[in-house]
């Protein structure tokens, strides 16, 4: 089974920016940025298809930053929009030519749970593989049950009624919201186990193992 083997030895392996996988893409992909300081200008890049590696990103926003996965490839510029402005008035022609064809990073966010159960399935002509490494499972697993045990921590004081200076109303909505970030985490935790456990099980039928090796044969060396 293919493995990452040439990474280099990390004293977390699903550190930001570890690669711990590989994203196989099927059709084009295009991206259109408008992020630029001025609301007319816009970039198209597009991605071609190919096989790209798998990395470990962490959201800068949301809850406890949480952990995400993203392919990464080199993209070309196909199409782009900069005109001159005049009182932030286009004016002009678009500038185009000064972007098109100009090389551009791309990155294509996946949800962890969703990548790692997608694992060793069966691949489609059109739609994109992803493939996480099983080796880097057990460091997810540890990630999962520390961010669930964090969130049910922070649950505690209120269920033991610390915070009764505040209207029950508030109380209710609180309880809520965090019951909803528990059952969130608890999707992630339970998602690996039952995938990890799945996986683990095939290993022991001659049959499942030449189906997941026959599924996972494209990663045939992963992109640094």
């Amino acid at each position: 089974m293919t493995s990452l083997d040439h990474n280099p030895v990390h004293a977390n392996p699903i550190a930001p920016g570890t690669v711990v996988g590989a994203y196989w893409l099927k059709t084009p992909y295009k991206h259109h940025d408008a992020s630029f300081e001025t609301a007319a200008w816009w970039e198209d890049t597009e991605l071609k298809p190919g096989i790209y590696p798998l990395k470990v990103g962490v959201r800068t926003y949301g809850r406890n930053h949480p952990l995400f996965l993203y392919a990464e490839g080199i993209g070309t510029v196909v199409d782009a929009y900069f005109p001159s402005l005049l009182g932030g008035v286009a004016v002009g022609g678009s500038n185009a030519d000064h972007h098109i064809g100009k090389p551009k990073t791309l990155r294509i966010g996946l949800d962890l749970g969703k990548a790692i159960n997608n694992t060793g399935t069966s691949p489609s002509e059109k739609e994109a593989c992803v493939w996480v490494d099983p080796k880097t499972w057990p460091a997810f697993l540890d990630y999962a049950r520390a961010r669930l045990n964090e969130t049910i921590s922070h649950f505690s004081p209120i269920l033991l009624g610390k915070a009764n200076d505040r209207p029950e109303v508030d109380q209710a909505r609180t309880i809520k919201h965090r019951a909803e970030w528990i059952a969130e985490d608890a999707s992630l935790l339970e998602t690996i186990l039952h995938r990890q456990e799945s996986w683990n099980n095939f290993q022991d039928s001659p049959m499942m193992r030449e189906c997941l090796h026959k599924n996972t044969e494209w990663v045939t060396h992963l992109p640094h």
